[in-house]
C-alpha cells in the first residue's frame, strides 16, 4: 500500500486543467495486490491493482468503495 500526497491546488498541462489525478503502482516480484491512494486538490483517488489470476479485482475495488463510503474522512 502507498499514499502520496498531491497538490491542494488544481494544475494544469499545457494550458488544459488536470481535473482528476490516478495513482499507479506496477505489481512486481510475488506482490499480488497493491493499492494506492493519491490526494489531488481536496479529493482522494484510489486504485487496486491485483494478479487476476490470484484474486478477483472486481470484489477488492467494490470492498475497498464500500469501506470508504461507509468511514468518510473528516
Amino acid at each position: 500500500m502507498t499514499n502520496v500526497r498531491g497538490p491542494q491546488e488544481e494544475l494544469s498541462l499545457g494550458g488544459a486543467p488536470l481535473v482528476r489525478a490516478w495513482p499507479v503502482t506496477p505489481l512486481q516480484g510475488n506482490v499480488r495486490l497493491g493499492v494506492s491512494a493519491l490526494s489531488y486538490a481536496g479529493r482522494l483517488g484510489c486504485t487496486v491493482h491485483v494478479d487476476g489470476d490470484v484474486l478477483g479485482a472486481d470484489v477488492l475495488a467494490r470492498t475497498l468503495q464500500e469501506q470508504l463510503q461507509e468511514h468518510p474522512a473528516g
